[in-house]
């Protein structure tokens, strides 16, 4: 979590102007995908994410299960978390200062906000590429809890 909460702050720091979107490096959403996400933080909205798309396509049986599962979730699918995209009006994100240090950013900041004030939006998608195996995405979840337990 450090060196990627280390570059969100800087990135941060270094921004100038807003509406701001935050993206993982593996996630894949259009600068068209963005301006359309941009469009509709107005009138109240203050966090917007695209509808998320998960790329099985390399994945095995037990992973894909796994993550439509999760993605069927209500926490999942009315959240920011877990799209691997989110943009943030000025209202918005002033809401804090620093990124703290944590594994999932994206659950950090879906907490700051009510439902009302979050749009997923039904006509931009982010594709996640979902882990190959069922050994990495265990491997995966193990990482995230050792840094977890290491804050």
């Amino acid at each position: 979590a450090g060196d990627k909460t280390r570059a969100l702050n800087v990135g941060d720091a270094e921004a100038i102007g807003f509406r701001r979107f935050y993206v993982e490096g593996d996630v894949v959403v259009t600068a068209v995908d963005i301006e359309r996400l941009a469009s509709l933080l107005t009138d109240g909205v203050e966090a917007v994410a695209p509808t998320l798309h998960l790329d099985g396509s390399r994945a095995g049986r037990l992973v894909r299960s796994y993550h439509r599962f999760w993605a069927a979730l209500p926490t999942v699918r009315h959240s920011l978390a877990g799209r691997g995209c989110f943009g943030l009006s000025e209202a918005g994100r002033r809401r804090w200062g620093r990124f703290p240090a944590v594994v999932a950013d994206d659950q950090f900041v879906n907490q700051l906000f009510e439902p009302h004030e979050i749009t997923i939006a039904d006509d931009v998608s982010s594709t996640v590429t979902l882990p190959t195996s069922l050994a990495a995405l265990v491997a995966r979840s193990e990482e995230h809890t050792s840094e977890l337990q290491s804050h």
